[in-house]
């Protein structure tokens, strides 16, 4: 592998995991003839069930100097509207611990190529698992749940077909 490639570029770094990282390390890293770009957003470290977690990100983060790196701070996929909602929750307050280095993860605002509406909505449900082990229960998502959305949708004269529905986890 060494012989055959010269870089290597790892997009979505933070789904690597340590095993992953140090292969990576061993054939691009030790060698200054050879190039690697880590390409990943920290936020999005979210594949702990495959052993993948932010530490190894940081880890990796901290092998390069200050004048290698680069923060991509302007999203062209969001509008202005949009990405205010987005820092709001996630840059004014601390958003991940980071309990083995003693502090929480910076979230840098982003900046919106494009002017533009967006709509950020919550919705907190309390209750109990029902038999199926299951929250929301089918009777939260019927009674308050489902209701919620399509009130927001209409209050807020969203087309629903540019509107997203974001979950805790992929079960329905």
């Amino acid at each position: 592998v060494r012989k055959k490639y010269q870089t290597a570029i790892v997009d979505e770094f933070q789904d690597t995991d340590p095993l992953q990282w140090n292969i990576f390390k061993t054939l691009f890293m030790d060698d200054p003839h050879k190039s690697v770009y880590l390409v990943g957003d920290p936020k999005q470290s979210i594949y702990a069930f495959r052993f993948a977690d932010i530490y190894t990100f940081i880890e990796a983060s901290r092998t390069f100097n200050i004048d290698q790196k680069a923060v991509l701070l302007k999203n062209f996929r969001s509008t202005s509207g949009l990405l205010q909602e987005i820092n709001r929750l996630l840059c004014q307050t601390a958003w991940m611990d980071l309990p083995k280095l003693g502090r929480s993860l910076d979230v840098p605002e982003a900046l919106a190529a494009h002017e533009g509406e967006g709509h950020l909505c919550f919705m907190v449900a309390q209750g109990e698992k029902g038999r199926s082990a299951k929250f929301p229960t089918q009777e939260i998502e019927e009674d308050q749940l489902f209701p919620f959305i399509v009130e927001e949708i209409q209050k807020k004269k969203l087309d629903p077909s540019t509107t997203a529905i974001l979950v805790k986890d992929r079960y329905p």
